[in-house]
């Protein structure tokens, strides 16, 4: 007699021996002719030649199967229990997932007010790489919603205050998803998410205002060029005029 552990609650045994030992009775037959090696045409006599004794009890943790088989039946019964496992797994995760309800999350984001409209235009545009990051937190199952927007009037509701502080310039950003994911990580996400494109917006800004400064120095140096070309050419029509001879009239 063996004794194995299967990674699920107690509290779920009925749910995986399922109704009426439905579950229970597809595992026996797919271990009798995993052992059996096909699928059809299985006598009476191969069917009982397989003796397989499976029970199921509550651990403390877990649930425990306890089995009595051939030695050289073990492989194949742990092969469909844990088979078995995942399934139950992946129908609870689901079944727990469809439990919880959409969760709203409001980030209100204390920033520089000369750089808020430029970065809001680009958050905004990378909206779905944030659905991406915030998808890939643990307990997320899915993000259905995310608006940004620059807080026009004063906000009544729970909010998570993140970047300058005493700014009076704020981004608010709302998110609709589904799960119930740790703050930490969802403030990791935000901050990354807005130090990057804040970061973006001021190089551009930084780089257009270097441009603008370019630009004027080169227009008054073209006007400065343009004066001394004026002046050079009315200097020369001068020393023209001055150096020109000088004609006398002769009276006779």
């Amino acid at each position: 007699m063996i004794t194995i552990s299967l990674n699920i609650p107690p509290k779920d045994l009925g749910l995986f021996i399922g109704k009426s030992g439905m579950n229970f009775k597809k595992m026996i037959a797919e271990m009798k002719k995993k052992i059996l090696g096909k699928e059809t045409e299985i006598t009476p006599d191969e069917w009982s030649s397989v003796e397989i004794l499976l029970k199921f009890v509550k651990g403390i943790n877990d649930i425990k199967a306890i089995i009595n088989c051939k030695s050289e039946y073990l492989n194949n019964i742990t092969e469909i229990l844990n088979k078995y496992v995942n399934i139950h797994n992946k129908k609870y995760s689901k079944y727990k997932r469809n439990l919880i309800k959409d969760n709203i999350l409001v980030y209100k984001i204390g920033t520089e007010g000369k750089y808020i409209e430029k970065l809001i235009e680009l958050l905004k545009c990378n909206i779905p790489k944030l659905k991406i990051d915030i998808s890939k937190i643990p307990l997320v199952y899915s993000v259905s919603n995310i608006s940004i927007e620059k807080q026009n009037k004063y906000y009544i509701g729970n909010y998570i205050y993140l970047g300058e502080i005493d700014c009076t310039e704020h981004i608010m950003i709302f998110i609709t998803l589904n799960g119930t994911p740790e703050i930490k990580y969802m403030n990791s996400v935000i901050n990354n998410f807005i130090n990057t494109y804040l970061t973006i917006t001021k190089k551009n800004e930084n780089f257009e205002a270097i441009n603008k400064y370019n630009l004027d120095i080169f227009n008054n140096f073209i006007l400065h060029q343009n004066t001394i070309v004026r002046n050079k050419n009315y200097d020369l029509y001068s020393k023209e005029r001055c150096n020109s001879p000088i004609h006398r009239s002769i009276s006779c």
